[in-house]
């Protein structure tokens, strides 16, 4: 990566950049695509605006979109989103990252977000990139490293929609939530060929259908006719492009490619929606299939015209776009699409006029055969491009086949007309807008004579596209107007257009904005905000006061009547914007007027006569802004009475082929014969929501053609009747006919028939013979009726449940009833026990847990502070450990149980340390005092030979007498502990001569001293008991032996020393006829 300049100061729009800068759309002035700075002098704005700064810092900002909380959702095109809170706050690390996968390089990187229009709801975000060759290629294989960029080589841009979490505020990511809807591999993404033109428009249509704009992927070098200055040939070897898509620029005008392109996809899938115009129902996901218009060289911004569209997506009719195409060149173009097909030039157009090097060329199509190819000498193989698209005009179009003179293209392989730009501007200070001389396609200068569009002229770089305003903060002139901006000319203007996206006025609105890539308006406070490239986010609003014009609404009681004729006026309802007091000016058009908000005026008329009487009902409010409605009154009059005779309300059309359908009325006026009587025939085509009104036909008896359409989804045709009589006044009225389509069956499945308490069931209708309306009953269910097509039921209660659907179609209605279909299993109830009745257990302690459950149980599961134990499929736990137990069972049905929480306490024992405090063997008369470590609460025992010592229940206990010695002490949790044995030895050791009590003995050691082991000579006597005991110097107790003497007389015994160590110990033996204590010693090597 190599940066060259660090800084630009952009003087003006004819500052002097290198040309091949002009069309990196963010600027190649480094190789890395970002600029450290740009710097621009103090912005301009009309009178009461104001240019403020919203914030700075950023790195790379490239666009954003508002919430409905008026938070802001902001893209960095390094591939970071941010969000901004609507107090201006941002959140410390960004809510989504793929810095890993975006190539930011030259005008690629994250280009653009958009919210879904159910973001509230779903919290879904979409993201159009670059992304990053090395990604590309190598993500999921060992090769990948995420530190590793591979820029200035062939790659694809994608579309990947990510979810936000509702449970957070949708300040998080919904884990896993990734979907990419186009580009999910190299072979179907968006071709980037280049180091521009990659597109980076993305919003929804009124359809709710996702559009996306795509850039040709070509040099911007070269006339790039494919094999040139860019990356094609490693595109071709990964499969980025076809074959037949090595043709550089020309890609914009091929229907199978996704370069310079509209599209328009489904945004749950990435499939082109099936109203595109090269839809193709056997592959949804081909290129052609997302396309909606074609011919863009660059679409960087493009908006959608708020209020046009319809609804429904198969109607094909998502809305009015308006686009910026960055030219090469000379032009920028300033585009509207209103339809599908619309092929708006590039690259044999630039702006309105014809690109010379383009033209030239005689580049073939390869994805369009010809079809008169080795025919009559025809050695052309394929058509051209410039064979199958044509400047506007306004005389019929003829494509001829370029092998004859009478030959015309056939109908099945596409050919276009030139869309031309509403506006172009050259680089310099040159604008024009297209007309017609003599039928034929010219240009015109804004400002010159003659010209249907008046403002300034006006030049630029690098067309960025805006946006409508909708809001009524600006002034008058600015409401309802469309704001468009230039990059390199820093400058938004304000354009006027007519109801047919026809521009009529330019003004000059703001200039030195910086490097304008992004335009909106913020509709919580109605100003405009956009970014200056590329680190500030700024706003334009207006600090004067606006006065909007009212709203004029006037209502009658009565409209016709034999006159005199009183009627009673309502203007009361009319609004004004900032509720200022209005003045109410009613012209009862018979020479009388009132100031009254709701009057009431009487119409007089001569006898017989029938008069017709405009009201004009006029508002002003303080600024001295009007409205005016209108309503019509008739005296002596009444409407025409309208009867449709030729076919009745509700009758069936055939549906095995068109039907010529009689249209005649019965029609009569009290006041007006046959020929003061006009007649309006409209034949509406109803399908699911959509309405197709066709022409209106105006004779008194006629006929209409019905399609057999019907039967898969909500099909009929409504005939509307409008009479008129002579004066103006009318009635109206309609029938319907309907497809003839057999009457449903009412049928279903469901995801399963049983379930348990609290789980949900998904049912599907499964009616024949196109039911429209659906009747669910589920009693005990929750919805407990539904008219969804499939709905989905929750069942909180156990027991049997009844399942009733009733399928209805306008062909009548079938009703299934299935008692019993679903059953519904009781969730298990549980309780825990323990093996001692209590909740809590003393260390060192066996202690265990119970679950209480009578049922079938086919899985059990503990835990322990909601974390599973392993190995605890069993009704019965031991437990070592404290914590909050709960056990989980699955019964035979597959229904779950949880009991509640069992909270258990182990108890630590008490510390049972004994000191003595001096030696345990001493002299008759003295004694060693034992003492226990104390702790508060415990109590103690001390014991002799395991007896308890009467009263001896102190921290200390004083030993005179020989024995064994030690306490018990007991925790105020009950918990007890024994401390080790003492061996007291009352015994002076004067008394051992040559290492015995006495002279006397009957045992005898040996060896001593000893390592590992000593024999115990002795007499015995069988019967009698041997107990041997051995201490160590202070008495603790380190072997006892007891056994029975089985035989009389000398014998001997062997005991294992390995575990002393080296020292002098004590052993004391009794045969059953006395009782010895000697002394031996240890000596370890």
């Amino acid at each position: 990566m190599y940066q060259i300049i660090t800084s630009v100061r952009i003087i003006s729009m004819r500052s002097l950049l290198f040309k091949w800068c002009l069309h990196a759309f963010f600027s190649a002035l480094i190789f890395s695509g970002s600029i450290s700075s740009v710097e621009a002098g103090p912005s301009s704005v009309p009178p009461l605006f104001v240019d403020a700064l919203v914030s700075n810092g950023w790195s790379e900002v490239v666009g954003f979109r508002f919430d409905n909380q008026g938070r802001m959702f902001v893209a960095e095109k390094l591939g970071r989103i941010w969000l901004v809170d609507s107090s201006g706050a941002k959140q410390p690390v960004p809510l989504i990252d793929i810095n890993d996968e975006v190539g930011n390089w030259r005008d690629h990187g994250l280009n653009m977000l958009a919210l879904d229009p159910n973001f509230e709801n779903n919290g879904f975000i979409y993201l159009y990139y670059t992304v990053d060759r090395h990604h590309l290629i190598n993500f999921g294989t060992p090769a990948y490293n995420a530190a590793v960029n591979e820029y200035f080589q062939a790659t694809i841009a994608r579309v990947t929609r990510y979810q936000l979490d509702s449970a957070t505020n949708f300040t998080s990511l919904v884990p896993n939530s990734r979907y990419i809807l186009l580009g999910d591999s190299k072979k179907n993404g968006i071709p980037v060929l280049h180091e521009s033109h990659t597109g980076g428009a993305i919003f929804f249509a009124t359809d709710g259908s996702l559009i996306v704009t795509t850039g040709d992927g070509a040099s911007y070098n070269f006339v790039d006719g494919g094999g040139g200055a860019s990356y094609w040939s490693q595109a071709l070897n990964d499969s980025i492009i076809r074959p037949e898509e090595n043709v550089g620029s020309f890609r914009s005008q091929m229907v199978n490619s996704l370069n310079g392109k509209i599209l328009r996809i489904d945004p749950a899938t990435g499939e082109g929606m099936n109203s595109n115009p090269f839809f193709n129902p056997a592959d949804p996901f081909a290129p052609a299939s997302k396309v909606w218009a074609l011919g863009l060289r660059n679409p960087f911004r493009a908006v959608l015209k708020p209020g046009t569209g319809n609804a429904d997506p198969t109607a094909g009719e998502p809305g009015t776009i308006y686009l910026g195409d960055v030219g090469w060149d000379n032009w920028e173009d300033m585009n509207v699409c209103t339809g599908p097909a619309q092929n708006f030039g590039w690259p044999l157009f630039e702006g309105l006029t014809p690109q010379t090097g383009y033209m030239n060329l005689t580049t073939e199509n390869k994805d369009v055969p010809n079809p008169l190819y080795q025919t009559g000498g025809c050695t052309q193989q394929f058509l051209r491009f410039k064979d199958l698209l044509k400047q506007e005009t306004l005389l019929p179009l003829t494509f001829l086949n370029p092998c004859s003179a009478t030959d015309t293209i056939p109908d099945s392989i596409p050919v276009f007309m030139h869309r031309r730009p509403v506006l172009d501007w050259k680089h310099g200070n040159q604008s024009r807008t297209g007309i017609f001389v003599n039928d034929t396609a010219s240009t015109i200068n804004i400002n010159a004579p003659g010209s249907p569009v008046i403002g300034p002229s006006f030049g630029g770089y690098a067309s960025t596209a805006g946006f409508w305003y909708t809001g009524n903060k600006f002034p008058i002139e600015f409401q309802d107007t469309y704001f468009h901006g230039d990059y390199v000319g820093q400058w938004i203007q304000n354009f006027k257009f007519d109801a047919n996206d026809k521009p009529l006025e330019v003004i000059d609105f703001a200039a030195l904005v910086g490097p304008c890539v992004f335009i909106t308006e913020n509709v919580a406070d109605g100003s405009i905000y956009y970014v200056s490239y590329p680190d500030q986010i700024k706003k334009i609003i207006y600090t004067g006061v606006v006065n909007n014009i009212p709203t004029a609404v006037a209502t009658q009681n009565v409209s016709f009547g034999p006159g005199p004729l009183s009627i009673s006026f309502t203007g009361s309802s009319s609004t004004d914007p900032e509720n200022q007091p209005l003045l109410y000016s009613w012209n009862f058009g018979d020479g009388n007027f009132s100031s009254v908000a709701d009057p009431t005026h009487l119409f007089t008329a001569p006898t017989g006569v029938p008069t017709t009487y405009t009201v004009v009902l006029t508002v002003t409010d303080d600024g001295g802004n009007i409205s005016k409605d209108s309503l019509y009154v008739f005296v002596n009059n009444t409407p025409p009475q309208v009867v449709i005779t030729s076919f009745n309300n509700g009758d069936l059309y055939s549906m095995n082929g068109f039907t010529n359908l009689p249209l005649e009325a019965q029609v009569t006026d009290a006041e007006h014969g046959p020929g003061s009587l006009f007649y309006r025939w409209r034949t509406i085509f109803h399908h699911n929501q959509h309405l197709h009104p066709e022409s209106v036909d105006t004779n008194k008896i006629t006929s209409t053609i019905i399609s057999p359409a019907g039967c898969t989804e909500t099909y009929y045709y409504e005939i509307e009747l409008t009479v008129t009589d002579i004066k103006g006044l009318s009635t109206t009225v309609s029938s319907n006919v309907f497809p003839a389509c057999d009457p449903p069956t009412a049928a279903f499945t469901s995801s399963t028939t049983s379930v348990c308490s609290g789980q949900s069931v998904q049912f599907t209708d499964a009616s024949t013979n196109f039911a429209i309306q659906w009747e669910w009953l589920f009693p005990g269910g929750n919805p407990s009726s539904s008219t969804l097509q499939n709905p989905l039921v929750t069942y909180n209660s156990s027991g049997p449940r009844k399942v009733t659907l009733i399928a209805s179609s306008f062909r009548g209605s079938d009703t299934l009833i299935i008692p019993a279909y679903i059953t519904v299993n009781p969730n298990p109830v549980l309780a825990i026990s323990s093996s001692n009745g209590t909740n809590s257990f003393c260390a060192a302690t066996p202690y265990s847990l119970e679950a209480v459950y009578a049922g079938s149980v086919s899985q059990w599961e503990w835990t322990r502070n909601a974390v599973p134990v392993n190995g605890s499929n069993s009704p019965v736990l031991n437990v070592t450990k404290s914590g909050n137990y709960k056990v989980n069972v699955t019964d035979a049905n597959g229904c779950y149980g949880i009991s509640p929480k069992f909270v258990v306490v182990k108890n630590p024992l008490p510390s049972a340390n004994v000191t003595a405090s001096g030696p345990l063997q001493f002299c008759p008369g003295d004694s060693v005092t034992l003492t226990v470590s104390p702790q508060s609460g415990n109590t103690y025992q001390w014991k002799k030979f395991a007896n308890s010592i009467p009263g001896a229940t102190g921290v200390n206990y004083v030993a005179k007498t020989n024995g064994q010695y030690k306490v018990v002490v007991s925790s105020p949790f009950g918990c007890l502990n024994s401390s080790p044995k003492f061996n007291v030895i009352v015994t002076c050791p004067e008394q051992i001569v040559n290492d015995r009590i006495d002279g006397k003995s009957n045992i005898q050691l040996y060896p001593n001293p000893t390592t590992d082991f000593i024999t115990v000579a002795f007499d015995g006597t069988a019967g009698n008991d041997l107990e041997i005991s051995i201490t160590d110097i202070t008495g603790i107790s380190k072997t006892e032996i007891r056994e029975l003497i089985f035989e009389t007389g000398y014998q001997s015994m062997d005991i294992d020393l390995s575990l002393l160590k080296s020292g002098i110990y004590m052993i004391r033996v009794n045969n059953g006829k006395s009782v010895e204590v000697q002394r031996f010693t240890v000596v370890k090597h």
